[in-house]
């Protein structure tokens, strides 16, 4: 992962212009004119596991303008991801499940804050009530 591949094509005619082509998209992924020679190498930068697939080769043929050769025998690429180097993040996943959890801390802290409050304020008014001529306290006869 992160690598860069190559993946190099040949044919026997001189062909044009070869072209790459990743199973599951319908037109080609990359095209390169030859200068009269018979191979074309094509570059995958930095691979991800999106990359991941079969690739297969062709090209248009010589003196013609609509005609192309069959594709050729495939080739699988399996790109794997590697493990976190130490001190990295761990990628966007990780940093979303920290930032899930952070938030769901929060909002407990919160809600503890909020519950503790409102029960102190009704015990205040409680007090308050009871300290008041003529309310719930002490009767003395």
């Amino acid at each position: 992962m992160g690598t860069n591949i190559t993946i190099q094509c040949w044919n026997k005619n001189f062909g044009v212009a070869f072209l790459l082509h990743k199973d599951g998209y319908s037109a080609p992924i990359q095209r390169q004119k030859t200068n009269g020679g018979s191979t074309a190498t094509f570059t995958l930068f930095k691979v991800t596991p999106a990359d991941s697939g079969t690739y297969r080769c062709s090209y248009r043929v010589k003196g013609c303008c609509l005609l192309f050769s069959p594709r050729a025998d495939n080739v699988t690429l399996e790109v794997i991801p590697g493990p976190t180097p130490p001190g990295g993040s761990g990628g966007p996943s990780r940093n979303l499940v920290v930032a899930v959890a952070g938030g769901c801390a929060a909002a407990f802290v919160i809600i503890i804050v909020l519950t503790v409050s409102v029960l102190l304020i009704a015990q205040r008014r409680r007090m308050q009530r009871d300290e008041r001529p003529g309310g719930e306290g002490v009767n003395c006869l």
